[in-house]
């Protein structure tokens, strides 16, 4: 067949294969490093987003604790002051009973 040995063309057949095979397979290798790449930067991303959250919410946490010390601060405090209050015995709240009231948990901002 023209003149061209059949193992010849078997050998360049075999060789084209062969470095398609090995391209292909370097190709496949660069594009699941790649991808590794971008999965350890987005976890990464992940982990630092959870973590600002994480820090916030605890800040949130401390500011709630704190408000409600002091709101236990003015309780015990108002109740000091109704125990020690000489109209105590009545059965409606006098003036400074109802000022007591007003000052728990009283914010300026209205929350």
């Amino acid at each position: 067949m023209f003149g061209l040995n059949p193992w010849v063309i078997l050998a360049v057949f075999s060789g084209l294969v062969f470095s398609h095979t090995a391209v292909g397979i370097k190709a496949f290798n660069f594009g699941v490093e790649r991808q590794l790449i971008k999965e350890v930067a987005e976890r990464e991303r992940i982990h630092n987003a959870n973590e600002e959250a994480l820090n916030e919410s605890r800040r949130h946490i401390a500011e709630l604790n704190a408000l409600i010390s002091k709101l236990e601060e003015d309780l015990r405090h108002a109740d000091e002051e109704a125990a020690a209050d000489p109209n105590a015995h009545r059965v409606c709240l006098g003036l400074d009973g109802v000022r007591r009231i007003n000052r728990i948990g009283y914010s300026p901002h209205g929350r």
